[in-house]
């Protein structure tokens, strides 16, 4: 593997990570994580379920665009600034 491929791992790992943190201290802390999860919670309980060692928040077993997702649905519930951000930041 190469070392521009490593690094774009890393990148994407640490972006999917401040996803799963944010939903975490704003929606999941805010709403529970079946309500905040929604249609999501049964396919991350089985992910969760499959896991040799499970990490016991659903929020880590979404792929990224779910996650993203997730977000976006719940922007209101995100600070003022991170909710622009969001909105705004994809587009450029």
């Amino acid at each position: 593997m190469t070392v521009a491929r490593v690094q774009l791992y890393h990148m994407i790992t640490a972006f999917e990570q401040d996803i799963r943190t944010i939903l975490d201290r704003f929606i999941v802390a805010e709403l529970g994580q079946e309500q905040a999860l929604e249609e999501l919670v049964v396919d991350a309980q089985q992910r969760m379920y499959a896991d040799s060692e499970p990490s016991g928040a659903l929020i880590d077993y979404l792929d990224l665009r779910p996650a993203y997702d997730l977000l976006n649905r719940h922007r209101d519930l995100l600070p003022s600034g991170l909710a622009r951000e969001l909105r705004e930041l994809p587009q450029s």
